[in-house]
């Protein structure tokens, strides 16, 4: 069985590594020369992660053991634990990991190549590529699997037309900066996952400070509305971030931004013909955290696992037993994501709309007030890594919504 495997992140290439090592033939197309080109991500992982896809120590960058938000007010909240929470990835070394491990399972990486053209058949797709020198070529698979994250390049852009109509398409822009700093400056700013909330330091979402190691420290902005997320408006927001904390004289030695998409309830479908999706594409991203490594590597693992169901049983893969695997796929993906899926993205929604007026403000101090008054640091990642809202978060919903009625 030929797989083509387009997008070569988290899920993508986590995806091909566990193919390959069953035995198939894996073709990973990403446009990127490199993988440490364009490392934009966050990166914040819990620390059960580390062990549940067995993240080697080499591409942490650094621990973390407290949550620190600056309010709308600009008081300063803390959860402290005693021990780890969780890690920062350095993202460019974690995918550079992950293309070592699908080339040595046997995955044919290309580089620098771009998928211009599926063409599906009743029993293969017919793929169009272009190789970084610019020539074109076409191959043949039985099937190809849309990795490309948000953009959807294979299964076409995700809108609301093609959701339910109880759903709504969630879509923010972010960009992050890589600053060196000195160790006194590092000092006050490591062990802390640092977030940013109110419209005096961004409208409509919120900015972070997280430790990157050997004295870096990642600085970002992020959006839910459009008109907000133009570079001219994301720059000013960023350098306000530094100069309000007094970081403006230190030197950017990194610069990456990029597209966050998900529909809130993941209504959409997940195949289209020959081509059947996974991680970002199919809105693996979380609004809440404002995450999608580990949902990305989560779905990769379901998904090679319903293509081993149906390769141990069949010689080769006809349209309805591809549309089996997406449907099996999705079944299995929606009961690990949980009930708790839709009520997180859909706090996030309600949340970072709200940062846009002196009330909302007013609306966030409170709500961190409470949290800060009821909860404990793994209350707080219960809460935002694990959308578990049993125990504080239940009594914060009042604060979220105002009125028991969700409205979109």
């Amino acid at each position: 069985m030929r797989i083509l495997i387009a997008g070569a992140g988290p899920s993508g290439a986590y995806l091909a590594n566990l193919l390959a090592k069953k035995g198939l033939n894996i073709s990973l197309v990403d446009k990127l020369k490199s993988p440490l080109n364009n490392p934009y991500s966050s990166a914040v992982l819990p620390l059960k992660s580390i062990s549940q896809f067995s993240i080697p120590s080499k591409v942490i960058s650094s621990y973390w053991n407290s949550w620190r938000i600056f309010s709308p007010s600009s008081n300063i909240y803390k959860w402290e634990n005693s021990d780890s929470i969780g890690v920062v990835l350095d993202f460019g070394k974690f995918r550079q990991y992950l293309w070592e491990l699908a080339s040595n399972s046997g995955v044919k990486i290309l580089s620098g190549c771009k998928v211009a053209k599926v063409i599906s058949y009743s029993n293969y797709a017919t793929v169009k590529l272009i190789s970084k020198e610019g020539r074109s070529f076409v191959e043949q698979f039985d099937f190809v699997i849309d990795a490309t994250g948000s953009k959807r390049e294979l299964l076409g852009p995700l809108n609301n037309d093609q959701i339910g109509s109880f759903d709504k398409v969630l879509t923010g822009y972010g960009i992050e900066w890589i600053a060196k700093v000195d160790s006194i400056t590092y000092n006050f700013w490591k062990d802390n996952l640092t977030f940013f909330l109110g419209c005096k330091w961004i409208k409509y979402g919120y900015g972070w400070i997280f430790p990157n190691g050997d004295n870096c420290l990642k600085i970002g902005v992020c959006s839910l509305e459009k008109m907000f997320t133009n570079k001219i408006n994301m720059n000013r927001d960023i350098k306000n971030l530094l100069k309000k904390n007094n970081l403006s004289d230190f030197s950017v030695v990194e610069r990456h931004g990029g597209e966050l998409k998900s529909s809130i309830f993941r209504s959409e479908s997940n195949i289209k013909q020959r081509v059947i999706g996974v991680g970002d594409a199919i809105s693996t991203a979380n609004f809440l955290g404002g995450e999608g490594i580990r949902h990305s590597l989560l779905s990769a693992k379901i998904l090679s696992e319903e293509i081993f169901n149906i390769y141990d049983q069949v010689s080769y893969i006809n349209s309805s037993d591809l549309i089996n695997i997406g449907r099996k796929f999705q079944k299995r993906l929606r009961r690990e994501l949980s009930w708790r899926w839709p009520i997180s993205n859909l706090i996030a929604y309600k949340v970072w709309k709200k940062i846009s007026t002196k009330e909302g403000d007013d609306y966030i101090e409170e709500v961190i007030s409470e949290l800060s008054n009821k909860a404990s640091p793994l209350d707080l990642s219960m809460i935002l890594f694990d959308y578990n809202f049993s125990r504080y978060g239940l009594r914060l919903l009042p604060y979220v919504f105002k009125s028991r009625k969700i409205c979109l």
